[in-house]
């Protein structure tokens, strides 16, 4: 489950709104974590 702010963050992130880096800026993780962790979100839909 995402909490709050990492919710935003993918909001922010699916609109476009903000980058892939500055979105694994923002969260504290690795660019590569970030990638993984989008491939979820496809996979989840």
């Amino acid at each position: 489950m995402e909490d709050r702010f990492s919710l935003l963050v993918r909001k922010a992130l699916e609109a476009n709104v903000i980058t892939l880096s500055r979105a694994a800026h923002m969260l504290g993780i690795p660019l590569l974590e970030m990638r993984e962790r989008t491939a979820s979100w496809s996979l989840a839909h």
